[in-house]
């Protein structure tokens, strides 16, 4: 993945993090810095990208191949949300998800779908 999330502690100089991102860039990747919150930015909002997708199978709606062809060719995603499940790792995606969940003290918007855990 292109993009890493520098999130500076509160005693983090300016001058360390801007390091951090001259050398984060040099290797070829894209940064941005945000305040440390759980999931960061993009495990933030790939939660729900993950979780929808999940639930419309689950309702019988689509099959996993239909949601992730949906995606890419009309929404314009790289990867549907069951091929970027199947490149990061199920089981990992949903200790993630689980993590994110947790940490929001149960916020339904970030609860697994009960499909990924049986993955």
């Amino acid at each position: 993945m292109a993009l890493v999330e520098i999130i500076p502690a509160m005693q983090t100089s300016e001058k360390v993090r801007k390091q951090a991102d001259t050398w984060i860039s040099q290797w070829g990747k894209l940064t941005v810095t945000a305040k440390d919150t759980p999931g960061f930015i993009v495990n933030k909002v790939a939660r729900p990208f993950y979780s929808e997708a999940l639930r419309i199978y689950e309702e019988g709606i689509a099959d996993p191949a239909t949601i992730d062809d949906a995606m890419v060719t009309i929404g314009g995603f790289r990867m549907g949300p069951f091929a970027l499940m199947d490149y990061i790792g199920h089981d990992v995606n949903y200790k993630v998800t689980e993590s994110v969940w947790k940490a929001f003290y149960y916020d339904e918007r970030y609860r697994p779908a009960f499909a990924q855990k049986a993955l």
